[in-house]
């Protein structure tokens, strides 16, 4: 074999060899990338609320709530919380003294987002939105309304799931997320650190 043949066999090895990287280096780019499109995070934030922020940022942000939750006084209704309107809360106390926040997003379609507050430090541990039809913003596509087994085909089977009577509800806490269902579809969301 002359030396012109070995030249030519050595850019041929070197070009396959070329070829053969760039098609790795393309096709690992384009794997990493679906990958990472398709990677659900922990979800933080929800109606411009950040979870972690003070009750003045909430102010700021949403301003005065509609009404105020209160744990129930009455020993029969344990662990169940009171609305109280904002305008009827006892001349002593402001919005700012309670720990849970309900904005009334929408009369008509019985939209409400609750903003819980951490007792100790005061900071958003929590936010629900609770709808009776399909106008909560949806949160990674999902919507109150979504049927459970969209849920499941989006995000995978639950950490845990637990059916009580009629509702059920899907835990995600890995990425902070909470769906209470009744009759296979979701009627409240909550996003947060708390899995209540």
């Amino acid at each position: 074999m002359d030396k012109r043949n070995l030249e030519l066999e050595k850019d041929l090895k070197r070009a396959i060899i070329g070829i053969v990287t760039l098609c790795i280096i393309i096709g690992s780019s384009v794997w990493i990338y679906f990958l990472y499109v398709n990677h659900i995070t922990p979800q933080i934030f929800y109606y411009d609320i950040k979870l972690g922020m003070s009750k003045a940022e909430v102010l700021y942000i949403k301003g005065i709530p509609n009404s105020v939750l209160d744990e129930a006084k009455d020993k029969k209704l344990k662990g169940f919380k009171l609305i109280i309107p904002t305008k009827e809360i006892e001349k002593n106390k402001t919005f700012r003294d309670f720990n849970y926040w309900e904005y009334e997003l929408s009369s008509y379609r019985s939209e409400d987002i609750t903003i819980s507050f951490d007792q100790s430090t005061g900071k958003v541990i929590k936010i629900s939105c609770y709808s009776n039809g399909y106008s909560c913003t949806s949160i990674l596509g999902i919507y109150t309304g979504t049927l459970e087994e969209k849920i499941i085909d989006k995000l995978g089977k639950p950490e845990n799931s637990e059916l009580t009577g009629i509702n059920k509800k899907l835990s995600y806490p890995s990425i902070n997320l909470f769906f209470y269902l009744e009759k296979q579809k979701v009627y409240k969301y909550n996003m947060g650190i708390s899995k209540n």
